[in-house]
This record gives C-alpha cells, sequence and structure tokens, in this order.
C-alpha cells in the first residue's frame, strides 16, 4: 500500500486544483494544466525516444526478428527506420 502514495497525493493534487488550489499558478497555468504539459509535451517523447533507442539499438538482431516474422527486406527497412528516422522524428518534438 504504500508505494501508491505518491500516486495519491499527486491526484490529490490535481483534482484539488479545480477546487481549493485553484488559485496556484506556475509558469502561467494551475496546477493541472501545468501536469498535462509536462506528461503531454515533455515526458510522453521522451519516453518515445527512450524506446526507439532501447528497440533499435539495445535489443539484438536475432529477437526482434524473431517478435516480427517479416520478411528480411521488411525486417531490414523497420530496423533501419527504427535506428535513424524514429529517433531523429521523436527527438524533434522536444
Amino acid at each position: 500500500m504504500r508505494e501508491c502514495g505518491g500516486s495519491w497525493l499527486l491526484s490529490l493534487i490535481v483534482l484539488f486544483s479545480f477546487s481549493h488550489l485553484s488559485g496556484i499558478r506556475l509558469f502561467g497555468m494551475d496546477l493541472f494544466d501545468l501536469l498535462n504539459f509536462v506528461t503531454t509535451y515533455l515526458l510522453l517523447p521522451l519516453v518515445g525516444l527512450a524506446f526507439t533507442l532501447f528497440a533499435g539499438w539495445m535489443l539484438c538482431r536475432r529477437i526482434t526478428q524473431s517478435e516480427l516474422s517479416q520478411s528480411l527486406v521488411l525486417y531490414y527497412l523497420w530496423r533501419f527506420c527504427l535506428r535513424y528516422l524514429a529517433p531523429w522524428q521523436s527527438g524533434s518534438f522536444l
């Protein structure tokens, strides 16, 4: 039960940002808008970038090829896009 205490606290802060804490503003946004901005514009692109870097460069070819079970040409096209195009695209959102 102790592990989810941070989630409860963050949820209550967001809930109270509509009522009791509605006057608190950081960077010109209330608490709900601030958390929405952080998750949408910072965390999602960072997680996408981390995933593409991990799947493209850290996982070995044997694992990814057996999971996808595509033709060899499609697999190498997918791997090229995942290694070189997807990180560039994910990084451009930051």
